[in-house]
């Protein structure tokens, strides 16, 4: 209703004329005509009385009249004056509970159905009505049952509906689950408008008709509507940061937080137009996210739980105590975020017999949080992939399943709970060297769901790299048991990401998401097995392209069968998303943070592939075979029919058997594991042998992060900072490094088996002149020869590096990270340079170099002036130069226009001819 604002003079005016019946012709119903052709409200406010005293007799922002009146208004001289109906006025004034009628008359005031009044007032479980009696308020519209939480497949409040998100095919599944035991999906349908869009995360609103989404690659969150009518479609979608990755609802359903990772902020979207109500910035790399609930319809009583996926440096690195987990505790209310810290154990795991082996870990890769409240007490389960960068490398004991627990009422962890799951599987039963029905560890632990009730804390776990779901029950004492008596372990489908349990059910079921397997899992309770699966999206046929990259995904993911023993290992523990840990490792060459494997591969040309490790040491991702048998424990790929292939002595491929008394040496930089596996005369397994080629083509469609967002101005800025300090001479060409393999592995002058000289062996004897670098530092690589032989100083093993790719930039010993020393004591590898890292995906976590020694990308180019200058001697960036410039680096992605590499930047031949 629009209000109608007099001035004095009027008010005096139509007092003076008193009050008469209106002329004829004048339907006693209708607002008179306003100058501008529009109406006049003709309404009474009965709170406001005649006139509206908040806004005097003139409205500031309409001038004397209001809008619709008539500047001309006054006695109409063809009416002989009168009452004007639209704004009746009684004299003297009618008493405080009458109003003034369009008669000009004062009658008792009664019930106004636009703004009924009921006296004396209702209660407080009680509405006034339209005809101002009092009734019974209606119940508040519907809200979540239990604490909110990201996870890539939910469940309506009602239990009859469930959604799951497809990364890879770029939709949303939604499922018909009211019946137990008949579950169907009822439809698949787009997450964006962006082909690629790789949803990760979905809620469902509790008023059952609304669905949302976190699109990584498309930097979107959209909104699915339609739910509550079998008939879902994309709604809206809103473009927010970089790559949002978890999102949660507050109880009410009246607020949607969402995290994105590589911004670094979380941001509170409106959820019926997705419109921004607030942005806060966390920094690092938050990722999944929780919601209190404590069961009242107040929203700003609760606290939003954030994880950083990455631990926090805290002293050395390579240590198992070098970091700790942070949790992002955000009032709802105020706004206001504390930091909870998550400990690193010291006592992490202890394997061996009589001569124990004890190592440390600390929270990292925190994928999954998850409030429940039981025994009076609301404690949150953060679920991470835990570190134990320190030694020795062995499969048991560098990656772990922890359970860390936070108390939500004095917002700080209790150390005393937090739990290496895989410490509880070591106990509970022994190794019988049965892979298929053995016991299995937990590896990449993602999510914990728990039964809906408050005096039981029984949860299941999933584990992404075993293949296995995890019962776990939590004591009121804080004790902790896994499994029961009929299973200690669940197998599941492939690549479990994602659980959800049914609401107040207390047999029931839940709910699990099979990344690789791409269905939806039931879970029984009772039988605590694998029911029954249901296709969420199709697998692509093996003969495909897609069918190949999605077999490879399988192998990089899964730590099962031959790639690791017990489920302990997997590539994707190093290598969350195909990217970093960012975890400085102790390894046999050397403190070695894990390199993200996205700029691998030139997007748009697989044959320009970057030298392998940090010295470049290896040419195949077919020699991690090394990897898979040494440091996961797993038998390998690379198989006869009798087993593995190896060595009589020695190292697995040093002197390989190929066929009779056949022998070549196949180890790192010598021969070709690559040409071995698709020979069928020697690689004969045919199920295995060809899984390496299907991981490399897996990495080489890798996606790297978006970059993350700046103004154009600093981003313009920082381009041509990068420019000026000569960085593409290092950093140049598609992949943002100029480092290349620069011949192929499998490459032979021709020759008989056992004599065979591969191109790596005559680039050990080709020589390049390092005098011939253009512009960059006369001691920025001192070898002589393509392929050069170990530079650390007498340490073993000696491993040839293509020298011709590394640069000496002043950060070997660099200060601040890990001491330069092999995980065996010896000298580490990398004097004689570094191989340079690729700069795309830099905003997708911290530490950078090698060995972890530059918390921050600023602190790098201000602590390290060896490898600032390295490109341009006068190079001296300003604070706000650097500011623009590490915009710009974080900015980095697939779209970002690459540097050509200058000429005179490179020593490797290109092509090459052995």
């Amino acid at each position: 209703m629009r209000r109608i604002t007099l001035t004095s003079a009027i008010l005096s005016t139509l007092l003076a004329f008193g009050c008469e019946d209106d002329p004829p012709g004048v339907d006693d119903d209708a607002a008179p005509p306003a100058a501008d052709g529009g109406a006049v409200d003709r309404g009474e406010d009965p709170d406001l009385g005649d006139i509206d005293p908040d806004l005097g007799d003139i409205d500031p922002d309409l001038g004397d009249i209001d809008q619709g009146g008539d500047p001309d208004l006054g006695p109409d001289p063809d009416r002989g004056g009168g009452c004007q109906a639209a704004a009746p006025v009684c004299d003297p004034g009618c008493a405080d509970d009458e109003i003034c009628n369009t008669d000009c008359a004062c009658e008792p005031r009664g019930c106004q159905p636009d703004a009924p009044t009921c006296e004396p007032g209702c209660a407080d479980d009680e509405i006034c009505a339209a005809d101002c009696t009092c009734e019974p308020a209606p119940p508040p519209p519907p809200g979540l049952a239990r604490p909110s939480r990201s996870t890539p497949v939910d469940i309506s409040v009602d239990d009859a509906l469930v959604a799951q998100v497809n990364p890879d095919d770029g939709t949303v599944s939604f499922f018909d689950v009211s019946t137990r035991g008949q579950e169907a999906r009822i439809a698949r349908i787009a997450s964006s408008d962006t082909p690629v869009s790789e949803p990760n995360a979905v809620v469902i609103h509790p008023d059952g008709a609304r669905a949302y989404v976190a699109n990584r690659a498309a930097g979107t969150v959209a909104l699915i509507d339609g739910l509550d009518r079998r008939a879902p479609r994309l709604a809206d979608e809103v473009e927010i940061g970089a790559e949002p990755i978890g999102l949660a609802l507050t109880p009410s359903g009246g607020a949607l937080y969402v995290t994105d990772w590589i911004a670094g902020t979380v941001t509170v979207l409106d959820p019926d137009d997705l419109s921004t109500r607030v942005v806060h910035t966390v920094g690092g790399n938050p990722f999944a996210i929780a919601i209190s609930h404590d069961g009242d319809d107040d929203d700003d009583d609760e606290v939003a739980l954030v994880t950083q996926f990455y631990g926090r440096h805290q002293g050395r690195e390579a240590l198992d105590d070098g970091r700790i987990g942070i949790v992002h505790a955000i009032d709802v209310g105020t706004g206001d975020i504390e930091d909870i810290e998550l400990a690193p154990l010291a006592d992490c795991f202890e394997s061996g017999g009589d001569q124990p082996l004890q190592s440390g870990c600390f929270p990292n890769q925190l994928y999954g949080i998850t409030i429940h409240r039981a025994f009076d007490r609301t404690l949150a389960y953060v679920l991470s992939t835990a570190a134990g960068p320190q030694g020795p490398v062995v499969f048991n004991h560098n990656m772990q399943a922890l359970v860390s627990v936070i108390d939500l009422e004095t917002r700080r962890e209790l150390p005393e709970r937090a739990t290496n799951l895989n410490s509880l599987v070591k106990l509970q039963r022994d190794d019988d060297d049965d892979e298929t029905r053995g016991r299995r560890f937990l590896n990449v632990p993602t999510a914990v769901a728990f039964v809906a009730r408050d005096d039981v804390a029984i949860g299941y776990v999933t584990a992404a790299g075993s293949d296995i779901v995890l019962r776990i029950v939590h004591g009121e004492d804080g004790a902790l048991a896994i499994g029961a008596a009929s299973a200690l372990n669940i197998p599941v489908g492939q690549n479990p990401h994602g659980i959800v349990t049914r609401h107040g059910d207390r047999v029931g079921d839940a709910f699990v998401a099979h990344l690789i397997t791409r269905d939806l899992g039931v879970l029984d309770f009772r039988d605590q097995a694998l029911a029954r699966s249901v296709e969420s999206t199709a697998v692509p046929a093996p003969d495909t392209a897609a069918g190949r990259i999605h077999r490879g995904k399988r192998f990089f993911n899964t730590g099962t069968g031959i790639w690791s023993r017990e489920g302990w290992g997997s590539c994707q523990a190093c290598h969350p998303m195909g990217l970093t840990d960012n975890v400085t490792w102790s390894f046999a060459a050397g403190p070695r943070q894990t390199i993200a494997l996205d700029g691998q591969y030139a997007s748009d040309d697989p044959s320009d592939m970057r030298a392998l490790n940090w010295t470049a040491i290896f040419d195949e991702l077919h020699d991690f075979e090394l990897n898979t048998r040494g440091v996961s424990g797993g038998s390998g790929a690379i198989r006869d029919d009798a087993g593995p292939l190896r060595s009589p002595a020695g190292p697995p491929f040093a002197a390989l058997p190929l066929i009779g008394d056949l022998i070549e040496n196949h180890q790192a930089l010598n021969g070709s594991l690559k040409a071995i596996t698709r020979d069928p005369e020697i690689c004969t397994n045919a199920n295995t042998c060809p899984d390496w080629d299907l991981i490399d083509e897996y990495v080489q469609s890798i996606r790297s992060p978006r970059g993350r967002p700046d103004t154009a101005d600093t981003l313009d800025r920082g381009r041509a900072l990068f420019d000026e300090g000569g960085c593409a001479k290092c950093h140049g060409g598609p992949k943002w490094t100029i480092s290349r393999t620069f011949y192929d592995p499998t490459d032979t002058d021709g020759g008989d088996l056992g004599e065979r000289l591969f191109a790596t062996n005559a680039a050990a004897a080709e020589p390049m002149d390092p005098s011939d670098l253009r512009g960059l530092p006369i001691d920025v690589n001192v070898d002589a020869t393509l392929i050069a032989g170990d530079d650390s100083d007498g340490g073993t093993p000696a491993l040839k590096r293509q020298a011709c790719n590394v640069r000496i930039v002043g950060t070997f010993a660099a200060d601040g990270g890990a001491p330069e020393e092999r995980a065996n004591g010896q000298p580490a590898q990398g004097q004689n340079g570094f191989n340079p890292p690729s700069l795309l995906g830099l905003a997708a976590g911290a530490p950078y170099l090698h060995n972890g020694a530059a918390a921050t990308l600023d602190a790098l180019i201000t602590d390290f002036p060896d490898h600032t200058l390295a490109g341009n001697p006068n190079f001296l960036p300003t604070p706000a130069d650097r500011e623009a410039l590490v915009a710009f680096l974080l900015s980095i992605d697939e779209t970002t226009a690459p540097f050509p590499i200058p000429p005179g930047s490179t020593l490797c031949p290109d092509p090459f001819t052995p």
